[in-house]
């Protein structure tokens, strides 16, 4: 077949019609739709991109195809669909990626040199140090909250304890 959509099945020399066994099987022919009915089925795809076939045969019917060409022809359209989408969700991905291990790269060159953005010196993390001191204050507060949760705690044992044995507070 060649590229004009024209069948060549029986297109060959005179002694290729001698011997059966060294013809090659006959190819099939190939439609290419108008331009009037790939609008017709692109706009009926978009209304029913899951359609029956009973709207499938008066398609058929209207654009004057068979029923395999209106099958592969939804067929066709619905993995170009996927392939597109696979293929803006590869894009996405590939970004996340890239941002991910941007992030992790920068994320790696802090821990080797921590840098303190209040000193501009690059210090060891001790409480000491001027990044240490807000390691310090975070590892105080949170101290601090669990402090005032268990104190929480002792307070309403002790509020139940005085309501048991009968205390006025």
């Amino acid at each position: 077949m060649s590229g004009s959509g024209i069948n060549v099945e029986g297109v060959g020399s005179g002694d290729d019609h001698d011997s059966n066994e060294d013809q090659e099987p006959p190819r099939k022919t190939y439609h290419r739709h108008t331009t009037q009915q790939i609008q017709v089925l692109e706009s009926f795809f978009k209304e029913f991109p899951h359609s029956a076939d009973k709207q499938r045969n008066d398609l058929r019917t209207q654009l004057g195809l068979e029923s395999r060409q209106i099958k592969f022809w939804f067929y066709n359209r619905w993995t170009q669909m996927k392939t597109q989408s696979e293929r803006h969700e590869d894009v996405m991905l590939k970004q996340e990626h890239n941002r991910i291990r941007s992030e992790n790269k920068m994320l790696k060159e802090a821990m080797r040199n921590p840098l303190s953005t209040t000193c501009g010196s690059s210090e060891a993390m001790t409480s000491v140090g001027c990044g240490g001191i807000d390691f310090e204050i975070e590892r105080l507060k949170l101290e601090n909250a669990q402090l005032k949760d268990e104190f929480n705690h002792v307070d309403r044992i002790f509020l139940l304890a005085s309501r048991f044995l009968g205390f006025a507070l």
